[in-house]
């Protein structure tokens, strides 16, 4: 749901059994959107990755140094985060082509990398330590790449909305689920403040489970 910039005061009147509530609902200088919601989407979930905290929370989740493949790469911001912290980049692709700008040397050049669906990878992701990606959050797109990225890595990191655990549709997917990392509501439009309407979380999903169980890792919690 969207609402303009302009204060809105919208009063609405409930009825109850014997006297009216008045009720006065005012909305001030604020936004609410969702990547999952009925209004104009950005074509193919391009949702970027630029709030640093959906990086922050996993960090203490990887191990040093880790290796990873990023299929759904888009902008390279959630690379280039993850390069930060000291983790190294194996393999990146995407759907559709991007001209994303990396700084090399104190230059800023184009970086290169595969056009391709992420469904018919399998190599580049067996060989990755593990992927870690923010794919889109459309259940007929979510779905099928979280159980081909179950098939053909050791390991996967997915964000997405945290509320998707929940439901009835991710029943069959949640067995390859080790652990949930929450996040919050995250910042999706560069150069603004709006927030998304929906919490997220970071998933691990791999084929082989250590325990039986899901492990909920608190806000904040380090993950050691």
């Amino acid at each position: 749901m969207f609402f303009s910039k302009k204060t809105w005061e919208h009063h609405l009147i409930i009825h109850s059994r014997h006297h009216p509530i008045y009720i006065r609902l005012i909305f001030c200088n604020s936004y609410c959107m969702g990547r999952r919601s009925s209004f104009d989407k950005i074509p193919k979930d391009l949702y970027r990755t630029i709030d640093k905290r959906a990086v922050d929370a996993l960090l203490p989740h990887l191990k040093p140094r880790t290796r990873f493949a990023e299929p759904c790469v888009g902008h390279f911001d959630l690379v280039r985060q993850l390069q930060e912290a000291g983790h190294f980049l194996y393999w990146a692709s995407d759907i559709q082509k991007f001209e994303p700008q990396v700084k090399v040397s104190g230059c800023t050049v184009s970086v290169q990398y595969e056009v391709c669906d992420a469904l018919i990878l399998t190599t580049p992701l067996q060989m990755a330590d593990c992927i870690i990606t923010n794919p889109p959050w459309s259940r007929d797109v979510l779905h099928p790449m979280i159980s081909h990225f179950v098939k053909n890595s050791k390991f996967t990191w997915l964000l997405f909305d945290a509320a998707w655990a929940y439901t009835k549709q991710s029943r069959e997917l949640m067995k390859y689920c080790t652990d949930i990392v929450p996040v919050g509501r995250l910042n999706w439009i560069e150069g603004t403040k709006m927030q998304g309407k929906d919490d997220c979380s970071w998933y691990r999903f791999c084929m082989r489970r250590d325990v039986p169980y899901t492990k909920f890792w608190p806000r904040g919690n380090d993950g050691r």
